[in-house]
């Protein structure tokens, strides 16, 4: 995962993490696939590299 020192798009962290494409992450995120601390996402939503995103 990329080191931030700040917050960032939800999808973008998932591409530059080198998982999938930002495109495929927005569709992981819309179909419920994707959690952050515990929580499904939301599209949108910003996280720091202290967040557990799976």
């Amino acid at each position: 995962m990329p080191h931030l020192n700040m917050d960032i798009v939800l999808q973008k962290y998932i591409a530059d993490s080198g998982y999938c494409s930002r495109r495929q992450a927005e569709e992981l995120i819309r179909v419920k696939e994707v959690k952050v601390n515990g929580k499904i996402a939301e599209l949108g939503q910003r996280v720091t590299d202290r967040d557990i995103v799976l």
